[in-house]
């Protein structure tokens, strides 16, 4: 997998650097590995929020660019190859930097996009049942966080956070088991168009059987 392959790179570049040390300007090798040192990390982190994605199943799949991979597999095997030398080029840790920050955003795309798709619909319905529940509050907070993971570039624990709040949301969402008739209603209401015409005897029997009929106001 390119996530473990370019992991094992990383972790070899590291353990190179006391070596190379020994054969290069000490200073220009020093600029050079704080630059790699500071992409490896960003990398690291890439490949983490992929990694998290994947295991939350909020991807299904790997969706690194084919070109992108290979370009990150190579600058990395250079970087390995380049220590052993003594060696580390300031021009190649630059295009290995270029192809990272590339990642990142490719990965915060990824992110946005997979988040949405994985929280489809969720938002939507806690906003229509949030003031019906025993914890607006909560719900609120709940959904104010769900919204702020989809909107914010991703960090290595969004997808586990997201995860757990999807799972949370999903499971306050089934106590109220929406019919469309009723989702209908609790959609006017919560846009406060609701009127007394819309309480048909189905809404009431389901107003009745969750304990919501004191809940509900009417106002003129």
């Amino acid at each position: 997998m390119i996530t473990d392959t370019i992991t094992c790179c990383i972790s070899a570049i590291t353990q190179k650097k006391a070596t190379a040390e020994k054969k290069q300007s000490a200073d220009e090798f020093q600029k050079a590995l704080a630059s790699l040192s500071k992409e490896c990390q960003l990398l690291s982190q890439s490949l983490d929020i992929i990694q998290g994605m994947m295991d939350y199943q909020i991807a299904d799949s790997a969706f690194i660019d084919a070109g992108l991979k290979n370009e990150l597999l190579g600058a990395v095997g250079q970087f390995g190859e380049g220590l052993e030398g003594g060696q580390l080029s300031k021009e190649n840790v630059q295009v290995f930097s270029s192809n990272v920050k590339q990642l990142s955003k490719d990965v915060s795309a990824a992110w946005r996009e997979c988040s949405s798709h994985y929280a489809t619909g969720i938002s939507g319905y806690l906003g229509i049942i949030q003031g019906l529940t025993d914890n607006p509050k909560e719900v609120d907070e709940l959904n104010s966080g769900i919204a702020k993971l989809l909107a914010n570039d991703p960090s290595p624990s969004s997808a586990k956070k997201l995860s757990a709040d999807i799972t949370q949301a999903k499971e306050i969402i089934a106590r109220f088991s929406l019919k469309p008739e009723i989702e209908a209603f609790l959609k006017k209401v919560a846009s406060k168009q609701a009127t007394v015409k819309d309480l048909s005897p189905s809404v009431i029997a389901w107003l009745e059987d969750q304990m919501l009929l004191t809940k509900l106001r009417i106002s003129f």
